[in-house]
């Protein structure tokens, strides 16, 4: 992912010790699936500066049909 720049909203998360993902989910809001990400990417790191690029989604849509997306 060096040299690539992405904007928008991101959350960090911090482990003590590393771990293994298969999958990830993300449910929408009953009352505001507009809200909900249509393009996104994953990425993971072991230190704050080398990260790895994990799942790229693009248009993702539906939320409102299908509360819980599941990516693997």
């Amino acid at each position: 992912m060096s040299g690539i720049t992405y904007n928008g909203e991101w959350i960090q998360l911090y482990y003590d010790e590393g771990f293994a993902a298969n999958s990830f989910t993300i449910t929408g809001l009953s009352t505001s699936n507009a809200n909900c990400p249509k393009d996104f990417i994953l990425a993971g790191a072991i230190d704050i500066n080398n990260w790895i690029l994990l799942s790229s989604q693009t248009g993702i849509i539906g939320y409102d049909t299908v509360q819980s997306k599941t990516f693997s």
